[in-house]
């Protein structure tokens, strides 16, 4: 890279190109950091809600699944009493 250069009678301007060179690369670099920033962040943000709209719907399905429960064991109870006053009456 700087061979070139220094054996050519434009030492200036190949300095100078070199410069841009290194410019334009940082320049790259910095630009692929911040995407690659943004989209990790983006990506976070993504499952953090992906994983709330998982537990909402898990906390719904716990719901109707305890409603469900619950209206089991008040039958059981209430065959449990038909029983006992059936047994009490014989």
């Amino acid at each position: 890279m700087f061979s070139k250069c220094f054996f050519s009678s434009s030492n200036i301007t190949c300095l100078f190109r070199i410069l841009k060179k290194i410019r334009k690369n940082i320049y790259f670099r910095l630009n692929f950091i911040t995407f690659a920033q943004i989209n990790a962040n983006n990506l976070l943000l993504y499952n953090y809600f992906q994983l709330i709209a998982d537990r909402d719907r898990l906390n719904k399905d716990l719901e109707s699944q305890h409603k469900v429960v619950r209206v089991l064991e008040e039958e059981i109870e209430e065959m449990v009493q038909t029983m006992t006053k059936s047994k009490s009456s014989k």
